[in-house]
């Protein structure tokens, strides 16, 4: 397994998690697997043999669909016996760019049964603030892209957009004397 850059840097000490595409036989698994192992907040990352394609979160924070995004990316890679998914055109397009970058680089065919899942379980972490939760979720997957970054030179292939690091209602209002 891929070792996730950063990991180790932090004082928090999740849970990890690693799924094989190729052990499963459809992509809603994921979803199935979170539920069941109460992953409700996360980092995942995807990869591809050796290769980091990109970092995630959960983007429905709060919301009873835990492994939904990831089961959106993958469900867009080809090899699933039921086919790709259709729905998420944008997603549909991002993961395309990945599997082109990976087609071109190594000059083979890209199948999901090359691709794994380490998912980094944040359910536990002690969150500063509840009321955003999300934008401490950025901070952690921007955290795993800067080291990735200082590591390989550049972001990985899914992470083509950089994301400013984000302040919760607190830690904005302590940066400041109000009157």
């Amino acid at each position: 397994m891929v070792e996730c850059p950063g990991i180790k840097d932090m004082k928090y000490d999740p849970k990890i998690h690693h799924i094989h595409l190729k052990d499963i036989e459809d992509a809603a698994f994921v979803q199935r697997y979170c539920r069941r192992n109460t992953i409700n907040f996360m980092v995942y990352a995807l990869h591809w043999r050796n290769e980091i394609l990109k970092y995630g979160i959960q983007h429905r924070v709060g919301v009873n669909q835990p492994g939904e995004r990831i089961y959106t990316q993958i469900g867009w890679m080809p090899g699933w016996k039921n086919g790709t998914l259709t729905r998420s055109k944008a997603t549909g397009n991002s993961v395309q760019k990945m599997i082109n970058y990976i087609v071109q680089k190594y000059n083979v065919p890209f199948h999901k049964d090359d691709v794994s899942v380490t998912i980094m379980d944040y359910t536990d972490y002690p969150f500063r603030n509840t009321e955003n939760i999300y934008a401490e979720m950025q901070n952690l997957e921007e955290h795993f892209k800067k080291f990735y970054f200082e590591y390989n030179g550049r972001f990985p292939i899914g992470n083509i957009k950089q994301e400013r690091i984000r302040f919760t209602a607190t830690e904005f209002e302590n940066l400041f004397d109000f009157c």
